[in-house]
């Protein structure tokens, strides 16, 4: 009912554009939702309905400074957190935090221009850097509203890493708490999780239900540091890590259509399965592309480095240039990764494709 209808639709056609009527919008994107919440009632107003938290919300999961004050305020733990230079190495001084310090954007996703500070150098290097970063990116657009106290640093906790779902219905109220362990992270997206049954972890999805009052789907971070769980983060849309929630057996999206055509369900729908890991996998797709090309897996130490110092033509700089060390990267390629040399039909390298593990 909800997609169906528009993907019969001839999209050539402008009046079966016109003629679509958009039932419900779900957006999967930080930076959208400040302006969808924002103009609700105009899309009811057009039949539409924007399944999304209310703008009080959205400012207070997008604006890390207001989570930080959230928390505190309703007796969660959270990790130290500054919104200047000055009171962060003030609480230095006085070893009321210590290096490593996390330095972050207010406004941020996907742990763009995130950085972690060894020393007080390394602080406002990496400070001043965050705030260049946030300009050149989609994060300027929220961070425009305060420029100049864009840039958060943190406390940094080590512990185990946890994700929860908090699923509320589209009133508000409480329905569950999906909670998995985070073993891989890529660029602020979960890779591989676990569900699991901690009923701690499920009475602070609750609270925090109740405290928020939120749409739909919450995504929290968590890291349980001396056996208090810490939250790091909110979310209020879906993010990377509900495919684990849903892979073991819980139907949000299908809750939600549920809920918008006033149709009862039984609650086996948003019911986890226990212990069930799940991986995100990347497939190499071969392109069939003009003129042809050739890409073959290289296997040795050897081979790897003759085809490293072919690419040096290909690259500027090169990577002698960039102060790379050939003989060792090759040897890291070999043994923490895997490789394939590109090339046309003339034998002539025009890449290489790796995909590498960090050894450390």
């Amino acid at each position: 009912m909800l997609l169906d209808n528009c993907l019969s639709i001839n999209w050539r056609s402008i009046d079966g554009i016109w003629n679509v009527l958009i039932i419900t919008i779900i957006s999967l994107f930080d930076v959208d939702l400040p302006v969808l919440t924002q103009n609700k009632e105009k899309f009811e107003e057009i039949g539409t309905t924007v399944v999304i938290s209310d703008k009080k919300v959205i400012n207070i999961c997008n604006d890390k400074w207001l989570t930080y004050q959230f928390l505190l305020k309703n007796g969660f733990y959270v990790p130290k957190t500054f919104i200047s230079l000055e009171k962060a190495l003030v609480n230095v001084k006085n070893e009321q935090i210590s290096y490593p310090l996390i330095v972050k954007p207010r406004w941020g996703m996907g742990s763009i221009a995130v950085f972690e500070a060894e020393n007080e150098e390394e602080l406002k290097v990496f400070y001043e850097k965050t705030k260049r970063n946030i300009l050149k990116t989609y994060l300027k657009y929220e961070s425009q509203e305060d420029i100049d106290t864009s840039v958060l640093i943190q406390e940094k906790i080590n512990g185990q890493e946890y994700g929860l779902d908090i699923i509320n219905d589209l009133y508000g109220n409480y329905q569950t708490t999906i909670a998995k362990v985070k073993y891989a992270m890529r660029s602020g997206e979960t890779d591989c999780a676990v569900t699991i049954a901690d009923n701690r972890l499920k009475a602070l999805g609750k609270k925090l239900s109740s405290c928020l009052h939120h749409v739909a789907n919450l995504d929290v971070d968590v890291f349980i540091v001396d056996d208090k769980p810490y939250v790091l983060e909110m979310n209020a849309r879906f993010v990377g890590g509900y495919p684990f929630s849903h892979m073991t057996g819980v139907n949000l999206p299908l809750a939600i259509v549920n809920w918008l055509q006033n149709i009862s369900f039984d609650k086996k729908l948003l019911t986890e399965r226990i212990n069930i890991m799940g991986q995100k996998d990347i497939n190499l797709v071969r392109l069939h592309i003009k003129p042809e090309v050739s890409i073959n897996k290289i296997r040795t130490e050897e081979q790897i480095y003759r085809t490293v110092i072919e690419m040096q033509t290909l690259l500027t700089p090169s990577l002698t240039e960039r102060k790379i060390d050939l003989q060792s990267y090759s040897k890291k390629l070999c043994y923490y990764g895997e490789v394939w040399r590109i090339q046309d039909t003339q034998n002539r390298i025009i890449g290489i494709l790796a995909a590498y593990m960090n050894d450390k």
